[in-house]
């Protein structure tokens, strides 16, 4: 899964950007009450492409590094 856009530098090179927004609440009564809802765009012309909601921290640091690790290969190429 590639979270990246490709845009013109200020001399003319390619920039990779991603975007991920993370929101986060919770839910009086729950015995898990973190809730987090992850949205990820690869092109922010097309509007976000992925949404997950999550209620584990580690489910949460799993997506971002995931998404952080597919910025740094996209570097590699």
């Amino acid at each position: 899964m590639r979270h990246h856009q490709q845009r013109a530098g200020p001399v003319g090179g390619i920039n990779s950007t991603g975007l991920l927004i993370i929101r986060a609440w919770t839910e009086a009564g729950s015995s898990e009450p973190l809730r987090v809802e992850v949205r990820i765009v690869d092109d922010v012309s097309a509007g976000f492409e992925r949404s997950v909601t999550l209620a584990r921290t580690n489910q949460v640091c799993a997506t971002v590094k995931e998404w952080l690790d597919d910025i740094v290969g996209q570097e590699s190429s």
